[in-house]
């Protein structure tokens, strides 16, 4: 869900908190958003993996509204998130319903998160809770893991390796949108 005041200079903005978590290192990259919507989270997806130099092979994800049309039987995803998942060659793998074990080192790092004092204050700007968010990360990077006893910046040197390249060309989060030209020329 979204947070509000956070931003001193809009306290009823509304703020979501996007983090991606890779599996084997733990390494995350956490990032403050205003838009929950696909075009958005599109952009926080290829902003990640520019980030982490590489795209992970396969993403376990929540079954939220703007990406999956219909979880089951049948898997459908919206045909913009799966263009994104065909142009940067990976596998998306949305977690079952209510079955959080399947996404747990996601869903703890947000217990973490909501233990720190990081949302328990304000912000000049959304680019200054970017910058504390990826300071945390940082720092989280660089300190022991209490499930894998490593540090995921060590473990991460091993894993980039399995990381897919990045493609040439940045894929387009701007979304089609459709619009109706009138007899008269009036564009909806």
């Amino acid at each position: 869900g979204h947070i509000r005041g956070l931003l001193d200079g809009d306290l009823q903005r509304k703020v979501w908190i996007f983090r991606f978590v890779l599996c084997y290192s733990r390494l995350r990259v956490t990032l403050a958003v205003t838009d929950a919507k696909l075009a958005g989270v599109l952009a926080d997806l290829r902003e990640t993996f520019e980030r982490l130099g590489g795209v992970p092979q396969r993403i376990v994800f929540d079954n939220f509204k703007a990406a999956v049309l219909s979880p089951r039987p049948a898997l459908r995803l919206h045909k913009e998130f799966a263009n994104f998942c065909d142009h940067y060659g990976v596998e998306p793998a949305p977690a079952p319903v209510r079955r959080p074990e399947r996404k747990g080192k996601v869903e703890r790092s947000f217990l973490d998160l909501e233990d720190s004092e990081l949302l328990r204050r304000t912000y000049p700007s959304l680019e200054a809770l970017r910058a504390a968010l990826a300071e945390d990360d940082r720092r989280h990077a660089h300190r022991i893991h209490t499930t894998t006893s490593a540090r995921p910046a060590d473990r991460f040197v091993r894993e980039a390796g399995y990381l897919l390249p990045l493609p040439a060309v940045a894929f387009d989060t701007r979304l089609p949108e459709s619009r109706i030209v009138r007899s008269d020329c009036t564009v909806s």
